[in-house]
């Protein structure tokens, strides 16, 4: 919810370019097929009412409410001037990734991201690393399930280099290819998978 926000007001002064009913909302984000004016309260609109909600509690957003729609406006936008940041293809939104991913898978891809950007090799998520970056085991492990199901990330044996100059093979590490974002849809058929049998150089560059 708040990645979307995000980029529907990410020109100053960060709000809606105008005020929405919380229903009209859903139906943006996919949540709700609803036809104005008759906008009725279902399930998608309790969630993203709940998820408003929350937002501002975490003063991210701030919400006014006048003649019942909402004004919704970031007020804590991403600092793309001061690392570590990221960027992210919109064709998560444009091919509904936004809509199919679950919350774990969507979480573990962003942190996947940020640390490629941070040290620019493949990511070895072990449970100290995880723990680092606030990922619960459960959360990894079903995120991860979905990324690699999608065909998203790889998962391979690497020889990856730790923080301290030491080198190890790394059963388990995983890499983001962007690729079935920017060029598929989440039912389209993948292509047919390719499978290694080789250890993967990870080193930082």
């Amino acid at each position: 919810m708040y990645l979307t926000l995000v980029l529907m007001t990410k020109s100053s002064p960060h709000d809606l370019y105008r005020p929405r009913m919380v229903a009209e909302l859903a139906e943006t984000l996919g949540y709700e097929l609803l036809q104005p004016p008759d906008y009725a309260i279902g399930p998608g609109t309790r969630r993203v009412r709940r998820a408003l909600a929350q937002l501002q509690e975490l003063g991210l957003i701030k919400l006014t409410l006048d003649r019942g729609e909402y004004q919704v406006q970031v007020t804590h936008m991403p600092n793309a001037e001061t690392p570590p940041f990221i960027s992210i293809p919109t064709q998560i939104w444009t091919n509904g990734w936004i809509l199919s991913l679950k919350p774990p898978a969507l979480a573990v891809y962003l942190v996947l991201r940020l640390l490629h950007a941070r040290e620019g090799r493949a990511v070895a998520m072990d449970p100290l690393e995880r723990s680092r970056t606030g990922l619960s085991d459960d959360t990894f492990s079903r995120g991860t399930d979905q990324l690699i199901a999608h065909g998203i990330i790889d998962r391979r044996r690497a020889i990856v280099t730790d923080r301290y100059g030491r080198r190890r093979v790394e059963p388990r590490a995983y890499m983001v290819d962007d690729q079935r974002i920017l060029a598929a849809r989440p039912d389209s058929p993948r292509p047919d998978d390719v499978y290694w049998d080789h250890l993967w150089i990870a080193d930082n560059p």
